[in-house]
């Protein structure tokens, strides 16, 4: 599987990490892994509430590794 815009440094890695974890810890959502009955990663979901002055909104996204596509997992 590759990454979008390839290899991450620990410089870029590490602040994004900080910026999730706060978000975690202060809003009680956030980004994970989503996994099948096997326990293989079968994809990543977000639902993140916007860091936007004057916002209430949430964003929610999620996309599945290409062997999970049409089973109706995202439906």
């Amino acid at each position: 599987m590759a990454l979008l815009g390839g290899i991450r440094t620990e410089g870029t890695v590490v602040p994004t990490w900080a910026r999730n974890l706060k978000h975690w810890t202060t809003m009680a959502s956030g980004s994970g892994s989503l996994r099948d009955t096997e326990g293989r990663v079968a994809g990543r979901c977000v639902l993140r509430h916007l860091e936007v002055e004057g916002t209430d909104e949430v964003e929610l996204g999620y996309g599945l590794h290409t062997p999970y596509w049409g089973r109706g997992l995202a439906t």
